[in-house]
């Protein structure tokens, strides 16, 4: 009996181990293209650099907080200032991103099939590898924000751990995503439904949810946002004013009107109407284009709609906090844009895909329960998730291709 449990765990191990390798591949394949700096990284990898090769931390290189940046910085210090290092961080909090994913939708729903889906439909969502192979601050943030959301369920769902513990580690969680970028604090809107709905339903325990609330959630991620900002004074030996300065120009990042041609409103995000051109060069020589293009999976994207109106009308049978989780992590990333009048680009809609992946998960169950044919159709949909990311592969990762090849793939004029 014993030497079964161990055979089950090593078993195990090696598949874990064969899915990291077969990610960190995929993922990983030619980090180092471009060797020079591409769209943010102008901004945001010019800045760890600074920090780490000339300790100053200059005032108007970009408008977020600077906690990836001394992240960076401290990776830079370690590998030197190579293209692959400042795009390290980002590559290993995407990774991290895809298991986080997949413990989630086991903490809500406590079916692994389900969660296999989830985290198999981001894995291989073009947006997803695009996000985690440039030096920008998204997917850390997003890693920071599901770990809070993760800490928050503990006691919400099941009550694993004590309301105290709970709340304090998905309150510093929550810092370090507001001291990555400021949208982490979208987040907040689905703590403050769920903790809307608790307390008028728990009474009696109304006045230490509040208080804990305050402190956790509300002060501790105050504290820490701020924290970060004070290296710039201590660590870097600039002034008080600096420190100011900086949080400042965050708040003028938020209120940024300025147009920019890859601009898109936020209603056209499903629909990928507008894609962004991460990096794009062709070689007049040769024919030979390299381009990095952030778009979605088509396959994914445009069932969107369907997926989240296949859990919206499950939420309306059941009103199980499952569905409404998934819905308030959507929406709760997705529609504060509209009430936002800074320019937009398409990859704000990075933070609602983990719930939209867990919508389509949902919808894939419960095709795949449909007798045989169900199975047979989602086993098709999902190769074709994976067909799709294949035939754009070239075009998420800057590998040489031929302006015909290119071409095949420009499907909408707008996506040239």
């Amino acid at each position: 009996m014993e030497t079964c449990l161990n055979k089950k765990k090593i078993a195990r191990f090696a598949v874990i181990a064969l899915i990291a390798i077969l990610l960190v591949t995929l993922y990983g394949y030619r980090l180092y293209f471009p060797s020079e700096r591409y769209f943010d990284e102008v901004y945001h990898a010019k800045r760890a650099s600074q920090l780490a090769l000339e300790h100053q931390f200059n005032r108007e290189v970009t408008i977020h907080p600077p906690l990836w940046h001394f992240i960076s910085a401290f990776c830079i210090s370690f590998f030197g200032d190579h293209s692959w290092v400042w795009r390290i961080p980002s590559m290993v909090c995407g990774l991290l991103v895809v298991f986080l994913i997949f413990l989630l939708t086991v903490k809500i729903f406590k079916n692994y099939f389900l969660a296999f889906l989830a985290s198999f439909l981001f894995t291989f969502d073009c947006m997803s590898i695009t996000q985690a192979r440039i030096g920008m601050l998204n997917s850390m943030m997003i890693m920071f924000m599901l770990l809070s959301l993760y800490c928050f369920l503990q006691f919400f769902l099941d009550k694993t751990w004590p309301r105290e513990k709970a709340f304090l580690l998905s309150g510093i969680f929550l810092g370090l995503g507001l001291a990555t970028k400021m949208v982490a604090s979208y987040q907040l809107i689905v703590y403050g439904i769920v903790l809307g709905v608790y307390l008028v339903k728990s009474r009696k325990d109304f006045l230490p949810t509040l208080w804990n609330t305050l402190l956790y959630l509300i002060l501790v991620p105050i504290v820490i946002y701020l924290g970060t900002y004070l290296f710039i004074a201590v660590l870097y030996k600039n002034s008080w004013t600096d420190f100011l300065f900086h949080l400042y120009y965050g708040y003028k990042g938020l209120v940024l009107t300025k147009g920019h041609h890859y601009g898109s409103p936020w209603w056209s995000w499903p629909l990928m109407t507008r894609p962004i051109w991460y990096f794009f060069e062709r070689h007049k020589e040769t024919g030979i284009v390299n381009g990095i293009l952030c778009l979605g999976n088509q396959a994914i994207f445009w069932i969107i709609p369907l997926s989240i109106g296949h859990v919206i009308w499950k939420f309306i049978q059941k009103r199980t906090w499952a569905y409404g989780l998934i819905l308030l992590g959507f929406f709760g990333q997705w529609l504060p844009w509209v009430f936002v009048s800074r320019i937009k680009y398409f990859h704000f809609f990075y933070t609602a895909m983990p719930f939209a992946c867990m919508s389509m998960a949902v919808l894939l169950l419960w095709v795949w329960q449909m007798k045989k044919w169900g199975k047979v159709v989602v086993i098709a949909y999902l190769f074709l998730v994976v067909s799709l990311f294949i035939y754009w592969y070239p075009l998420l990762t800057g590998f040489p291709i031929t302006y015909k090849y290119y071409r095949q793939h420009m499907w909408f004029r707008s996506w040239i």
